[in-house]
């Protein structure tokens, strides 16, 4: 399942980053998509969250996920692939 995790704290997005690296699980810094959210702030995008949910998990960090379906990464996201 591919998708961006959103943390509440920018803290938490470089704490997730670093166990990525460490677990060589695939992942890229970006900013939020302003499809998911009027915020500024950071996000990881990834390619299986299978992985990294049990990771977060047994590092009790607190995320959220949204779930992209049919991501193209040449073009803009649109609301209609993103699923809430």
């Amino acid at each position: 399942m591919k998708g961006y995790l959103i943390f509440d704290v920018d803290f938490y997005a470089f704490q997730v980053e670093k166990l990525l690296k460490q677990s060589k699980i695939s992942h890229k810094i970006t900013t939020i998509p302003r499809e998911i959210s009027s915020d500024c702030g950071i996000a990881i995008y990834i390619d299986d969250f299978s992985l990294v949910d049990l990771l977060l998990t047994n590092y009790n960090i607190p995320y959220k996920f949204k779930e992209i379906k049919n991501l193209n990464m040449d073009n803009h996201l649109s609301k209609r692939d993103i699923k809430f």
